[in-house]
Parts: structure tokens; sequence; C-alpha cells
């Protein structure tokens, strides 16, 4: 029986080294901050590109394909026309390549609200973010920045109930301290409930310590392109976006 314990206890070392790790964060720019999370159970090559966001230095912004007279667009080619610091895919977009649900950019409503009982809005107004179901959000006028997905992965310190089934993921994070969490996977396809334990959880755990989360489009979706200082992360998607999330300062 001992030494049955001793390979039950050496195996969970193996299974969940993120429970004996704490995250490494990488000043990048004056108020963000750059991790890297290897959950090395599910893909020992795959890893989370993750920022943390100060949104006292910085904001949220949309950017539209259309507005470039295209149908849709990598998110290089965005960085590319835009120069943010960061950039994601968006939200998730029709076969005919229209925005799915509510987006605003710089207080206008680009596309409207989209009445699904499972997703949720992303929000800000001002230096403050919010994550609300879809039901309980309210227009306003103050209101900068809005993107609508789905399903919501934490809520209020909570996960809810979420299916299974992997894929490559996007997701935006609001922290304990009200930093804002920006982040893809790469080469790791995930549940929603594996990406929602690991966003919850503290950094003293390996985890991104967030309050509430919202996860966005994903699978062939998934991109990240972000260029600062010395530091340059390219996640390449497997197809273009209508629209992408990006991180611009105030």
């Amino acid at each position: 029986m001992k030494l049955k314990h001793f390979f039950i206890a050496l195996l969970l070392i193996v299974v969940t080294p993120s429970a004996l790790a704490s995250t490494k964060w990488r000043t990048v720019a004056p108020g963000i901050e750059y991790t890297e999370v290897h959950p090395h159970n599910l893909n020992p090559l795959g890893k989370i590109h993750a920022f943390k966001v100060d949104l006292e230095h910085y904001k949220l912004a949309l950017s539209f394909a259309k507005d470039f007279k295209q149908p849709i667009a990598t998110v290089h080619s965005f960085a590319k026309k835009t120069k943010p610091l960061i950039t994601i895919n968006g939200g998730f977009f029709t076969p005919t390549l229209q925005p799915l649900g509510l987006r605003i950019h710089d207080k206008k409503v680009r596309n409207p609200l989209k009445p699904i009982s499972w997703w949720g809005v992303f929000y800000t107004t001002g230096d403050h973010a919010f994550v609300v179901p879809s039901r309980s959000y309210k227009p306003n006028n103050s209101i900068d920045f809005a993107i609508q997905g789905g399903p919501r992965l934490i809520v209020n310190g909570h996960i809810p109930s979420l299916k299974a089934g992997r894929d490559q993921r996007t997701a935006l994070g609001i922290t304990r301290n009200g930093d804002i969490i920006v982040l893809v996977t790469d080469n790791l396809a995930m549940t929603t409930i594996e990406l929602a334990h690991l966003m919850r959880r503290s950094y003293r755990r390996d985890g991104l310590n967030c309050l509430h989360a919202l996860n966005l489009d994903g699978g062939s979706s998934t991109q990240m392109y972000a260029r600062m200082h010395k530091l340059t992360v390219n996640v390449v998607g497997l197809t273009g976006v209508t629209d992408v999330v990006q991180v611009v300062k105030r």
C-alpha cells in the first residue's frame, strides 16, 4: 500500500506541475506584464500567452476588416495597419462574414446585441471592466468598449456549468485587482473547463487570478500579435477574422 501511495503522489506531481509553481510575470511596458503558462499535462509543447493590462494606462479597442475594405483579415495584418500594442481575434462571426453579437468601439455601437442566453458581454467604462450575462446588459453612453461572446468562463469567482470539447482558445479576463487579462492558447487545445480553472487559479498556483472571464471566438480563429520593446508574440491562426480586440494607449 505504501508503494502504491508513492506512485499516486508521483503521478500527481507530474500531471499537475502548475500546483507547485508561481506565475512569473515580466514587465514589457509601463502597465503591461506578460507571462507564458505551460500546462504540460495537456501538451508538452503547448502554452498560453497572457498579458496583464492596467486600464489606467491603456484601453481596449476594436478594429473591423470592413473598415479596410476587406471581409476578413489576419490579426497580424490588422496590427500592421493600426499599430496597437496587443491584438487578438475578436468575437464570433457568421458564415457570410458578419460579426455576431454586440460590438462597441469608442462609445459607438458597431454591431447590435444578440439575445443568446449563455453568452456574456465584456465591457469597459473608463478604467473599469465588467462581464455580465447578455440578458443583464443595459446600454449606457459611458460604455466605451464592448464585445459579446461565450460562454462566460468565470462568474464572480465561480465556474459555471461548461461543456467539454478541446480547441484553441481566446479569452478576456478581469483579475481580482481589476486588471485585464488578454490571452490565447498556442498549440494547446483546451476545454473551456480547463481554461476556466487555470484562469481562476491564484498567481501562487501558476494561474491568472481572474474573478471574471469570457470566452471569445477560438479554434481556427485564435491568433495574437503583440510587439513592444524586446518582446514579440505572433500566434498565427488558420483563417482571417472579421474583427479584433486591441490594447492601445490612452
